[in-house]
């Protein structure tokens, strides 16, 4: 087993969805994976939700990403970043 090993494109995909029908999350950018054990992920990601959203809005639907993540990865689990929609160049709804 090689540590920092990136997932294959499928488990990218799955990750990335999962992110996606958390209500409020509108794009996903920036997400990176890598094997820190046998059979676990840590994913890094960015989502975006609506421009001028409070912290108190934008909290929880982080902690929603984190926990579906780590309740349908497989023994992954994640960081998110709170992005307002727009932030990443290029980035679409």
């Amino acid at each position: 087993m090689l540590l920092g090993r990136a997932p294959g494109p499928e488990y990218m995909k799955r990750i990335e969805s999962i992110a996606r029908s958390v209500p409020g999350v509108l794009n996903v950018h920036d997400l990176r994976a890598e094997y820190i054990g046998p059979e676990t992920v840590h994913a890094d990601m960015h989502v975006e939700i609506r421009p001028g959203a409070p912290i108190e809005e934008a909290e929880p639907i982080a902690e929603e990403v984190m926990a579906r993540v780590h309740e349908n990865a497989n023994g992954g689990f994640c960081s998110v970043h709170v992005d307002p929609l727009g932030h990443a160049k290029g980035s679409a709804a």
